[in-house]
């Protein structure tokens, strides 16, 4: 089974569906409100940490980062969510799915519960580099760690939000699995790729990008900000298409 390319991705899959059934079955236990908004707002601190963290420490410190580019890569990439909607159409879905299950339409705990766990799973590091590992050498250990990061991640934020996080698997495990395959089909000239100095400053980039977005999800949780983080996403790639127009000039 490890033979498979996506073995990783599927592993990523269940454990967030685990995690997120889990969680929201814990959620179901009636606690008193102190105890509940304690819990909430201890999980947005955590979030707003692995945010602060990923900013400042980084896979490939020695390649460095561009924090300029990294503003404009944020300009940018908010500028065309925003016109997208990214976050429209992913909270429109999630309450699509929401009353489909027969769970009527009171708040948005579920479509919020699946758009932040999405970004979340999604905007790390690890989805990249453990995705592009897979495909070029079946190495799916990066992966697998990230799948259990995932689980208990997803466990702690479904005791929040409920069952819409545990659909976050269903995008993420696309978004890897896009990745890749891609990675599988160019193959030797992938792993040059990662090889090279360009490559870690640009994963680099990406990351400080999507650490950004993650804090931005904790200050949501907490109730200062109402951010549309998933129309952040396309700032996500900006670096890649930035630091390209870079080596033509």
């Amino acid at each position: 089974m490890q033979n498979f390319i996506l073995f990783g991705s599927l592993v990523n899959f269940f454990t967030v569906v685990i995690g997120g059934t889990a969680g929201a079955l814990f959620r179901k236990i009636k606690v008193p409100e102190r105890i509940s908004s304690g819990m909430m707002a201890a999980m947005a601190l955590c979030v707003m940490y692995i945010g602060i963290d990923g900013m400042i420490h980084f896979k490939y410190p020695q390649a460095g980062v561009n924090v300029i580019l990294c503003i404009v890569a944020m300009a940018l990439g908010v500028l065309i969510g925003e016109l997208i909607n990214i976050d429209k159409g992913m909270q429109t879905f999630g309450n699509w799915v929401q009353k489909k299950m027969g769970r009527g339409d009171k708040d948005h705990s579920f479509a919020d519960g699946f758009v932040s766990c999405t970004v979340i799973f999604s905007v790390g590091a690890m989805a990249i580099v453990g995705s592009i590992n897979s495909g070029i050498s079946l190495d799916h250990d990066t992966i697998l760690a990230k799948a259990l990061i995932d689980c208990i991640t997803c466990f702690f934020m479904a005791t929040n939000f409920g069952i819409g996080c545990a659909f976050a698997a269903i995008p993420t495990f696309l978004y890897q699995a896009i990745i890749t395959v891609i990675a599988w089909l160019a193959g030797s000239g992938m792993e040059n790729l990662m090889a090279g100095a360009l490559f870690g400053k640009i994963l680099n980039e990406m990351s400080l990008c999507g650490s950004i977005v993650i804090f931005a999800i904790g200050m949501n949780m907490l109730g200062f900000t109402k951010i549309r983080v998933a129309n952040f996403l396309p700032a996500l790639f900006m670096p890649i298409l930035l630091e390209s127009l870079l080596l033509l000039f």
